[in-house]
């Protein structure tokens, strides 16, 4: 076939961003399945044409959902570091921000703050979305084992310093 040629450059392209990766992909890819459709019909370049049309632009959605999903978890680990125990209304935003519940799971389990959930609480964080693996890790949180603290005793280095001397003498005058 001569457009085979095509299928042998896609492990070549690769660009910084998975939408720039799915264009050049999905382009190549449709250029290549279009000019086999093409070719069926009769009119091989324009199936090729209008082929890559379409992969590049598929090709660029789907990478730019991914280089979305990727940015919203890396805003979510830089604020697992954040200080301060984490909410039931941090978990009703995150769930509502369509994170992922692995990904909720493990900002609980980082934040270190236990929770203690009452019959409200559930029903509440069910009536918001919250998923029940996500309610299991808010309910684990009081069960996980406490680190300890080491704190090193402060080494004191005791010097010896001699007393001050002592003069002992004797004062006269004369006239």
């Amino acid at each position: 076939m001569r457009y085979t040629w095509m299928l042998l450059l896609v492990p070549v392209v690769g660009c910084a961003t998975h939408e720039g990766t799915g264009a050049a992909v999905g382009g190549l890819l449709g250029a290549g399945t279009g000019a086999i459709i093409g070719k069926a019909a009769g009119n091989t370049g324009a199936g090729a044409l209008l082929g890559a049309g379409v992969g590049a632009l598929t090709g660029a959605a789907v990478g730019n959902a991914e280089d979305r999903k990727e940015h919203r978890e890396a805003v979510i680990a830089a604020s697992a570091t954040s200080v301060g125990p984490m909410s039931l209304n941090d978990v009703i935003k995150l769930t509502q921000s369509n994170v992922g519940e692995t990904t909720i799971i493990k900002q609980i389990q980082t934040s270190r703050t236990v929770f203690q959930l009452t019959t409200d609480d559930v029903v509440m964080l069910k009536s918001y979305g919250v998923t029940d693996p996500v309610i299991n890790a808010l309910q684990d949180s009081a069960r996980r084992p406490i680190r300890p603290v080491i704190y090193e005793r402060p080494v004191v280095i005791h010097e010896y310093c001699p007393p001050p001397p002592i003069g002992v003498g004797f004062h006269y005058r004369i006239r």
